[in-house]
């Protein structure tokens, strides 16, 4: 990312971004009734608190949900258990985004490419949008009406995207320039090498000390291995085993292992995540 690019401009482009990668939520949409079970046992895991956030309307059209946040030493979470349907196009974004500008957001993620898969709308807190990048990944932006304070966090997750491989490069280009991000590193594992695809996969690494955080991207011929691709973030933990020991007896299934460094569990609810 430099001055040469066509699309970068420190003044104009990043003016919405809000340091602190505490100010990045994964979306968990979980199955119905399983709220409480699922917020005790993520707590119970990493550590942290639950903020309930009551029965709610979140989306421009009528529904309504048991809403919750989590705020763990290892990251934030926004939680979410609907008692009517969820209305399309929800449940595809993964993550939502704190912008300190959502109009200027907006006009750099379409300068950049993407485009407002739902159109700017407003709830009681702020106003939000989500967007959609060429090649298919979505994500929510969101600006509230009065600045929130959020605790560092211990740890930074990872963001975990997995992306065809046509159009992966641009796809880079255009993210790292929105979000902010370094690319820190770009290695390949080799078929036969990796747990994740018959073929192999490229490993890139995308940091920025903005609430988009840390982003993980796997670009793989999409022959993947379950449960890869199922899970949306990574959490690094102190002591993976203990850490682990401490998710099964709150309820959480492992569903895959190295035995090594990386283990992938579902959470009561239907959450997945890596942890290593």
């Amino acid at each position: 990312m430099s001055s040469s690019d066509p699309f970068y401009s420190p003044s104009s482009n990043h003016g919405y971004l809000v340091e602190g990668q505490q100010n990045g939520f994964p979306h968990v949409y979980l199955k119905k009734g399983t709220l409480d079970a699922f917020t005790k046992s993520f707590v119970s895991t990493f550590g942290g608190t639950i903020q309930e956030g009551g029965t709610v309307q979140i989306t421009p059209t009528k529904s309504s949900v048991q809403l919750a946040f989590i705020f763990s030493p290892v990251g934030s979470l926004s939680v979410f258990d609907f008692a009517t349907a969820l209305p399309a196009p929800f449940g595809q974004e993964r993550t939502g985004f704190m912008v300190s500008d959502l109009q200027q957001a907006l006009l750099t993620a379409r300068q950049l490419g993407a485009k407002a898969l739902i159109e700017t709308f407003g709830d009681a807190i702020g106003n939000d949008a989500v967007i959609i990048w060429p090649n298919g990944v979505q994500m929510q932006l969101f600006q509230f009406f009065k600045p929130s304070q959020y605790a560092p966090l211990q740890t930074v997750p990872e963001n975990r995207l997995y992306i065809p491989l046509e159009g992966a490069d641009e796809f880079i280009r255009q993210f790292s320039i929105f979000s902010g991000s370094a690319l820190i590193e770009d290695a390949i594992m080799p078929a036969g090498q990796n747990p994740i695809s018959d073929g192999a996969v490229r490993n890139v690494l995308l940091v920025s000390s903005t609430s988009f955080g840390n982003t993980r991207i796997f670009i793989t011929n999409g022959h993947l291995n379950y449960p890869f691709g199922r899970e949306t973030f990574g959490y690094k933990t102190e002591n993976l085993w203990d850490t682990l020991t401490k998710a099964v007896k709150a309820g959480a299934d492992p569903l895959y292992s190295n035995n090594t460094d990386s283990t992938i569990l579902q959470f009561p609810g239907g959450y997945i995540a890596e942890l290593h």
